[in-house]
């Protein structure tokens, strides 16, 4: 037979068979965005169609409309798959049928393509649907800007400043500023408005940054004469410059305009946009570390400033002098240099300088004491995560440190040369272990943020210790909530109920942290995973050992943290269709099981 005639005679054999015996193919096919609780931008959807009856169905997704029509899935074929629906019909004897993405991941700006064919009840097949487009958006990560962080101490009273509102300080008050790149140029100028209200023959601090490469503006005395006085770390070497100024003149009850510039020669100091003095000094600022900038203060210890200060400005590079006295007349308008830093003290203390965060995509950090390190271990979070979205791109970075708390108090003391005794991690000053605790979130970069800090509660025996634990776990949240990551709180667990190191006292605490953390996450838009609703809560999820240990009342074991993943995966809304199994040694694998992790109890 020729060939030709061959392959005509089937051809119009298939179309007779598809015409006369086909079932009615699927109608009214959609594909909806599908969100996640972690806040992850994957680009998910989820197929949903109608149909009069069905038995199984098939999905083909392609890259490109040439490849769906010759039957190539090139991101995604589901395979015939068995799908039943439900007897009662919607609408004209038709039901729906929907299925969920679990192809290759769909890339930002692409378009797609997909298409149905679904078996009827008695197997028989129908035609394919129509090619249906997908348009994959590109801007889906809203970026906005984000307030340089500022921290006071003590309450703030502001008075009447040189334009607006100015901020008094005293020794109760503290303010100090988180550390970023813009405050340790090469170059910068240093202005402010001050008024203050007596002499002192020590210096008053109106900003200082003491990080190994000091940056410095301050009045007071040095030596045989009072005056304006800076001190950077140039060229690596320190140097300090003091210009003289009669003490007199600036303690009048006026507002005075003080300023210092440095462009990599000349360093120059100002009051009331005049020069004062000046001293040649070849080289750059050094950069030093990400220790914080105090206002109005030493570090919040000594050199307190005596009176007000308003507008202070940081600006990169040495300023001109024309432009000093611009800004000593009020009038900053013309000013084209980079304004790095900018506190107006206009009835709040605020940077107003401001940074627009990286856009990094699906980075998920988690931060706390030993219960989240011990999750590195025992990674049954970790591969349920990555399971549920096995074609898509996520890093997972665990930064939980063993006996942290809200202040970093271990990582403090895991850095610090000083040693515990002189350590002074309790309330809002933000000290060593707390910038290493921020620098890590810095580092990691996350998009979502997985916080579960609160079991050191436990041992909080006076409401004066609990109220500082919720100051600190609320400064830690503003501090996160800056860099615009997605956060996600956990409750501590319980302590196991059957060691003799536990107490119904230390449940009622964790119970009482739980209720904050709760009502922080409702008031601050958080979502919150309560984990202390896991069922059967024994001693068979902590480490069994020595009864005397206490830590055997604290620390997860591996059927715990199993508990625990299973958990946070059920109120994350993980996978629906994947076991995972992790182990540390292939003859001691456990097996997550179930509609995904959602049915593990």
């Amino acid at each position: 037979m020729n060939s030709r005639f061959a392959l005509a005679v089937g051809t119009l054999s298939w179309m007779l068979t598809a015409s006369l015996g086909a079932a009615p193919g699927p109608a009214d096919l959609k594909a909806a965005p599908v969100p996640n609780r972690l806040g992850l931008t994957l680009h998910e959807y989820r197929f949903s169609w109608l149909v009069r009856g069905q038995q199984s169905y098939r999905v083909l997704v392609a890259s490109d409309e040439r490849r769906l029509a010759l039957d190539v899935g090139d991101l995604w074929d589901s395979g015939q798959r068995m799908g039943s629906l439900p007897e009662k019909p919607i609408e004209g004897g038709l039901v729906q049928g929907e299925c969920l993405y679990r192809g290759k991941a769909f890339e930002a700006g692409s378009t797609v393509w997909w298409k149905l064919r679904t078996w009827d009840r008695e197997g028989v097949p129908g035609d394919w649907s129509k090619p249906q487009k997908i348009s994959i958006p590109v801007a889906d990560v809203s970026v906005k800007e984000i307030p340089r962080p500022t921290f006071t101490r003590g309450a703030v009273k502001f008075v009447d400043g040189r334009g607006g509102k100015a901020a008094a300080f005293t020794r109760e008050v503290q303010i100090s500023a988180a550390d970023y790149g813009d405050l340790r140029l090469p170059g910068t100028t240093i202005a402010a408005w001050i008024r203050s209200e007596r002499l002192t023959d020590s210096w008053q601090c109106i900003y200082r940054k003491d990080d190994g490469a000091r940056r410095l503006l301050a009045i007071g005395k040095e030596g045989p004469f009072w005056g304006l006085w800076c001190g950077f770390f140039i060229g690596g070497k320190y140097v300090e410059f003091g210009a003289p100024y009669e003490g007199k003149k600036l303690v009048n009850g006026g507002w005075h305009h003080v300023a210092v510039t440095f462009a990599g020669e000349i360093l120059r100091l100002y009051v009331d946009g005049q020069m004062i003095g000046e001293q040649k000094q070849a080289g750059a600022l050094n950069p030093g570390g990400n220790a914080p900038a105090f206002i109005g203060s030493d570090r919040g210890r000594s050199e307190f400033f005596q009176g007000e200060i308003d507008d202070l400005r940081i600006y990169e590079g040495g300023l001109r002098r024309e432009q000093i006295a611009a800004l000593a007349l009020g009038k900053p308008e013309g000013i084209k240099e980079a304004l790095v830093a900018h506190w107006k003290f206009d009835g709040e203390v605020r940077n107003e300088a401001v940074v627009v965060p990286e856009v990094s995509r699906n980075r998920i950090a988690l931060l706390g004491g030993s219960l989240v390190y011990g999750m590195e271990k025992h990674g049954f979070f970790e591969s349920a995560v990555l399971a549920r979205w096995p074609h898509h791109e996520i890093t997972i970075r665990n930064l939980g440190w063993p006996g942290d708390d809200v202040v970093g108090t271990a990582r403090g003391e895991f850095q610090s040369a000083r040693g515990p005794g002189t350590w002074r991690p309790r309330g809002s000053e933000p000290g060593a272990g707390y910038q290493e605790l921020l620098g890590q979130v810095r580092s990691a970069k996350p998009t979502t943020m997985i916080i579960g800090y609160g079991a050191e509660a436990a041992y909080l025996e006076t409401e004066a210790e609990m109220a500082e634990f919720q100051t600190g776990y609320r400064s830690l949240l503003r501090d996160l909530e800056a860099t615009g990551a997605k956060l996600i709180l956990l409750t501590p667990v319980f302590q196991s109920v059957n060691h003799p190191g536990s107490s119904l006292e230390r449940h009622r605490r964790l119970g009482k942290v739980a209720l904050f953390i709760k009502e922080q996450g409702m008031e601050r838009g958080h979502g919150v995973i309560d984990l202390q609703r896991i069922k059967d809560f024994s001693l068979e999820l902590f480490w069994a050992g020595d009864a005397g240990n206490y830590r055997t009342a604290i620390d997860l074991s591996e059927e715990g943290y199993r508990r625990l993943a299973a958990q946070m995966a059920r109120d994350l809304d993980l996978t629906r269709e994947a076991g995972i199994t992790c182990n540390e040694r292939a003859e001691q694998s456990s097996l997550i099981r179930g509609e995904g992790l959602r049915g593990v109890d």
